[in-house]
């Protein structure tokens, strides 16, 4: 017959199989300063601990309980100058930067409900970026363009964004050479705010 467990009381008779060993008087959850497994000994106390609700921090996370990405200087400010919820900046921060721009640059959001308002213009205008025309460009310049896109694989809203700027800014974008960085659609974006901010101060 095996030995009884180390410090088992003369007549006490072992505990079940997959159960911690707790010496008479000596209650479960302490039985884990007694070198046996922490979790299992501490069951009895944890399931007479009271829960706590993590909706703030799920709310605070996101859904999915991971934090939202961060947003740009200008997005961020959109979202407080509009009063945007939660939830109606959530759905801004979730989008990539060339929407997120046209968003801001069609204006204020208006409608008693914000975040419908917000939905329907970020699905118009990425309907509207699936359905890019160089019609508006000479023919030589839509040339370059659509060999820059290729070559740099942009994406549809960047390149909308693109050919809507005058052709002398379009120009200069072009010649500023190939894109780089992780995201070259946000480049091309960087670009284009850059010659926007250069022709204000110019004019």
């Amino acid at each position: 017959q095996p030995p009884p467990p180390a410090g088992l009381p003369f007549g006490q008779p072992p505990p079940p199989a997959g159960l911690p060993f707790a010496p008479r008087g000596v209650m479960p959850q302490q039985a884990v300063f007694m070198g046996r497994p922490p979790l299992v000994a501490a069951a009895p106390a944890l399931a007479r601990m009271p829960l706590v609700s993590t909706s703030v921090t799920t709310a605070k996370r996101g859904a999915q309980g991971v934090p939202p990405p961060e947003a740009s200087p200008e997005v961020e400010a959109f979202i407080t100058e509009n009063g945007l919820d939660a939830v109606a900046a959530g759905v801004l921060r979730s989008e990539s930067l060339e929407v997120q721009l046209q968003v801001i640059d069609e204006g204020p959001v208006t409608g008693w409900n914000h975040t419908a308002v917000l939905h329907g213009r970020i699905e118009r205008i990425k309907t509207a970026n699936q359905k890019v025309s160089l019609a508006g460009l000479s023919s030589d310049l839509a040339g370059e363009v659509e060999q820059f896109a290729e070559e740099n694989d942009i994406s549809a809203g960047a390149l909308k964004m693109l050919v809507e700027q005058p052709e002398d800014r379009v120009r200069r974008v072009l010649d500023l050479g190939p894109l780089t960085g992780t995201s070259r659609s946000d480049t091309l974006i960087g670009r284009i705010r850059g010659c926007q901010a250069a022709d204000s101060k110019a004019g």
